[in-house]
Protein backbone atom coordinates (compact mmCIF):
# COMPACT_ATOMS: atom_id res chain seq x y z
CA UNK A 1 0.00 0.00 0.00
CA UNK A 2 1.00 3.63 -0.31
CA UNK A 3 1.26 3.97 3.49
CA UNK A 4 3.61 1.01 3.70
CA UNK A 5 5.77 2.40 0.90
CA UNK A 6 6.03 5.72 2.71
CA UNK A 7 6.95 3.93 5.93
CA UNK A 8 9.66 1.95 4.18
CA UNK A 9 10.94 4.97 2.30
CA UNK A 10 11.51 7.04 5.42
CA UNK A 11 14.42 4.80 6.34
CA UNK A 12 16.35 5.25 3.12
CA UNK A 13 19.04 7.71 4.20
CA UNK A 14 22.11 6.77 2.19
CA UNK A 15 20.29 5.44 -0.88
CA UNK A 16 17.41 7.87 -1.14
CA UNK A 17 16.56 6.86 -4.70
CA UNK A 18 14.98 3.68 -3.31
CA UNK A 19 12.04 5.79 -2.18
CA UNK A 20 10.69 5.69 -5.71
CA UNK A 21 11.65 2.11 -6.52
CA UNK A 22 9.64 0.81 -3.58
CA UNK A 23 6.52 2.11 -5.29
CA UNK A 24 7.53 1.40 -8.87
CA UNK A 25 8.03 -2.29 -8.13
CA UNK A 26 4.45 -3.35 -8.81
CA UNK A 27 4.24 -1.09 -11.85
CA UNK A 28 7.35 -2.69 -13.29
CA UNK A 29 5.71 -6.10 -12.98
CA UNK A 30 3.06 -4.86 -15.36
CA UNK A 31 5.71 -4.40 -18.03
CA UNK A 32 7.28 -7.81 -17.33
CA UNK A 33 10.25 -6.70 -15.26
CA UNK A 34 9.39 -9.15 -12.51
CA UNK A 35 12.94 -9.80 -11.31
CA UNK A 36 13.54 -6.12 -10.55
CA UNK A 37 10.16 -5.88 -8.86
CA UNK A 38 11.02 -8.84 -6.63
CA UNK A 39 14.35 -7.26 -5.63
CA UNK A 40 12.58 -4.01 -4.83
CA UNK A 41 10.02 -5.80 -2.69
CA UNK A 42 12.73 -7.64 -0.78
CA UNK A 43 14.48 -4.35 -0.02
CA UNK A 44 11.18 -3.01 1.28
CA UNK A 45 10.73 -5.98 3.58
CA UNK A 46 14.19 -5.47 5.06
CA UNK A 47 13.55 -1.76 5.60
CA UNK A 48 10.19 -2.52 7.18
CA UNK A 49 11.92 -4.50 9.95
CA UNK A 50 13.60 -1.34 11.29
CA UNK A 51 12.12 0.48 14.32
CA UNK A 52 9.55 3.14 13.47
CA UNK A 53 10.53 6.04 15.71
CA UNK A 54 13.94 7.29 16.79
CA UNK A 55 14.04 11.09 16.97
CA UNK A 56 12.29 14.04 18.51
CA UNK A 57 11.45 16.76 16.00
CA UNK A 58 11.65 20.49 15.40
CA UNK A 59 9.82 22.89 13.09
CA UNK A 60 10.84 26.04 11.23
CA UNK A 61 7.84 27.92 9.81
CA UNK A 62 7.57 30.95 7.56
CA UNK A 63 10.32 29.93 5.13
CA UNK A 64 10.19 32.04 1.97
CA UNK A 65 11.11 30.25 -1.27
CA UNK A 66 11.50 32.47 -4.38
CA UNK A 67 10.25 31.59 -7.85
CA UNK A 68 11.97 32.72 -11.05
CA UNK A 69 9.26 35.27 -11.92
CA UNK A 70 9.49 37.10 -8.61
CA UNK A 71 6.62 35.36 -6.84
CA UNK A 72 7.39 33.95 -3.42
CA UNK A 73 6.11 30.80 -1.76
CA UNK A 74 5.74 29.98 1.89
CA UNK A 75 6.97 26.73 3.37
CA UNK A 76 7.50 24.88 6.64
CA UNK A 77 10.47 22.65 7.46
CA UNK A 78 10.08 19.71 9.84
CA UNK A 79 13.36 18.11 10.90
CA UNK A 80 14.70 15.53 13.37
CA UNK A 81 16.72 16.52 16.42
CA UNK A 82 19.84 14.43 15.99
CA UNK A 83 21.90 13.28 18.99
CA UNK A 84 24.53 15.83 19.94
CA UNK A 85 22.82 18.70 18.12
CA UNK A 86 22.24 22.00 19.89
CA UNK A 87 18.59 23.02 20.48
CA UNK A 88 17.17 24.41 17.26
CA UNK A 89 20.16 23.30 15.19
CA UNK A 90 19.10 22.22 11.71
CA UNK A 91 20.68 18.91 10.68
CA UNK A 92 22.12 18.43 7.19
CA UNK A 93 20.00 15.63 5.74
CA UNK A 94 18.11 14.47 2.66
CA UNK A 95 14.94 16.53 2.27
CA UNK A 96 11.51 15.33 1.19
CA UNK A 97 9.47 17.98 -0.64
CA UNK A 98 5.68 18.09 -0.54
CA UNK A 99 4.04 20.86 -2.59
CA UNK A 100 0.33 21.33 -1.91
CA UNK A 101 -2.53 23.64 -2.91
CA UNK A 102 -4.50 22.42 0.12
CA UNK A 103 -2.78 24.50 2.84
CA UNK A 104 0.61 23.26 3.97
CA UNK A 105 -0.44 23.47 7.62
CA UNK A 106 -2.81 20.56 7.05
CA UNK A 107 0.09 18.33 5.98
CA UNK A 108 2.63 18.96 8.71
CA UNK A 109 1.76 15.60 10.23
CA UNK A 110 3.48 13.94 7.28
CA UNK A 111 6.58 15.98 8.06
CA UNK A 112 6.63 14.85 11.68
CA UNK A 113 6.23 11.23 10.57
CA UNK A 114 9.31 11.48 8.36
CA UNK A 115 11.32 13.55 10.84
CA UNK A 116 10.80 11.00 13.62
CA UNK A 117 12.42 8.54 11.25
CA UNK A 118 15.45 10.63 10.40
CA UNK A 119 14.54 12.73 7.34
CA UNK A 120 13.70 16.41 6.97
CA UNK A 121 10.59 17.49 5.07
CA UNK A 122 9.66 20.80 3.47
CA UNK A 123 5.92 21.39 3.02
CA UNK A 124 5.17 24.22 0.59
CA UNK A 125 2.04 26.09 -0.49
CA UNK A 126 1.84 26.06 -4.28
CA UNK A 127 1.57 29.23 -6.36
CA UNK A 128 -1.48 31.34 -5.63
CA UNK A 129 -2.59 29.26 -2.66
CA UNK A 130 -2.77 30.40 0.97
CA UNK A 131 0.51 32.14 1.88
CA UNK A 132 2.11 31.87 -1.59
CA UNK A 133 1.84 34.77 -4.04
CA UNK A 134 0.90 34.57 -7.72
CA UNK A 135 -2.12 33.16 -9.54
CA UNK A 136 -3.17 29.56 -9.12
CA UNK A 137 -3.78 27.87 -12.47
CA UNK A 138 -3.83 24.08 -12.09
CA UNK A 139 -0.69 22.35 -13.38
CA UNK A 140 0.49 25.29 -15.52
CA UNK A 141 3.43 26.46 -13.36
CA UNK A 142 4.18 23.32 -11.37
CA UNK A 143 7.17 22.18 -13.42
CA UNK A 144 9.02 25.51 -13.15
CA UNK A 145 8.00 26.06 -9.54
CA UNK A 146 9.11 22.55 -8.57
CA UNK A 147 12.46 23.07 -10.27
CA UNK A 148 12.96 26.44 -8.55
CA UNK A 149 12.08 24.94 -5.18
CA UNK A 150 14.38 21.94 -5.56
CA UNK A 151 17.22 24.17 -6.69
CA UNK A 152 16.65 26.45 -3.68
CA UNK A 153 16.48 23.52 -1.23
CA UNK A 154 19.76 22.14 -2.54
CA UNK A 155 21.53 25.40 -1.71
CA UNK A 156 20.39 25.39 1.92
CA UNK A 157 22.81 24.31 4.67
CA UNK A 158 20.24 21.87 6.05
CA UNK A 159 20.13 19.86 2.82
CA UNK A 160 22.83 17.30 2.07
CA UNK A 161 22.25 17.56 -1.68
CA UNK A 162 19.53 14.90 -1.93
CA UNK A 163 15.89 15.82 -2.53
CA UNK A 164 12.87 13.59 -3.06
CA UNK A 165 9.31 14.61 -4.03
CA UNK A 166 6.11 12.80 -3.21
CA UNK A 167 2.39 13.39 -2.90
CA UNK A 168 -1.10 12.09 -3.53
CA UNK A 169 -3.81 13.52 -5.77
CA UNK A 170 -2.86 17.04 -6.90
CA UNK A 171 0.26 16.83 -4.74
CA UNK A 172 1.16 13.75 -6.73
CA UNK A 173 0.85 15.86 -9.87
CA UNK A 174 3.34 18.37 -8.44
CA UNK A 175 5.67 15.44 -7.76
CA UNK A 176 5.26 14.28 -11.35
CA UNK A 177 5.95 17.83 -12.53
CA UNK A 178 9.30 17.73 -10.77
CA UNK A 179 10.40 15.04 -13.23
CA UNK A 180 11.03 17.84 -15.71
CA UNK A 181 14.08 18.63 -13.57
CA UNK A 182 15.67 15.23 -14.17
CA UNK A 183 18.95 15.80 -15.98
CA UNK A 184 19.07 19.43 -14.88
CA UNK A 185 19.10 18.94 -11.12
CA UNK A 186 21.21 15.97 -9.98
CA UNK A 187 19.96 16.61 -6.45
CA UNK A 188 16.54 15.18 -7.38
CA UNK A 189 16.97 11.55 -6.34
CA UNK A 190 13.41 10.25 -5.98
CA UNK A 191 9.86 10.96 -7.11
CA UNK A 192 6.93 9.14 -5.51
CA UNK A 193 3.49 10.13 -6.84
CA UNK A 194 0.36 8.21 -5.82
CA UNK A 195 -3.25 8.42 -6.98
CA UNK A 196 -2.16 10.97 -9.56
CA UNK A 197 -2.77 10.68 -13.30
CA UNK A 198 0.16 11.13 -15.64
CA UNK A 199 -2.20 11.84 -18.56
CA UNK A 200 -4.97 14.34 -17.76
CA UNK A 201 -6.36 14.96 -21.26
CA UNK A 202 -8.83 12.03 -21.23
CA UNK A 203 -10.12 13.18 -17.83
CA UNK A 204 -10.50 16.87 -18.64
CA UNK A 205 -11.51 16.46 -22.29
CA UNK A 206 -13.61 13.29 -22.29
CA UNK A 207 -14.00 12.20 -25.92
CA UNK A 208 -12.43 15.51 -26.92
CA UNK A 209 -15.02 17.66 -25.14
CA UNK A 210 -14.35 19.72 -21.99
CA UNK A 211 -15.84 17.93 -18.98
CA UNK A 212 -17.94 20.48 -17.11
CA UNK A 213 -18.50 18.31 -14.03
CA UNK A 214 -14.92 18.45 -12.77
Amino acid sequence: SFAECCRWGTWVLENFALLITLVVGDILEGVQLQSLAIRVRNVGLRLNSLPLTRYTTGMLDGIVVPFRDGCTSMATLIYPNLPGSAPGELPRLPVILLRTPYDRKMWLGDGYMYARRGLSMLVQDTRGRFDTSGEFFPIKDEANDSEDTIRWITRQPWCDGKVGCYGISYMGLTALASLSSVGKLPSLKAVLPAFAASELYPLIFCNGVLSLDL
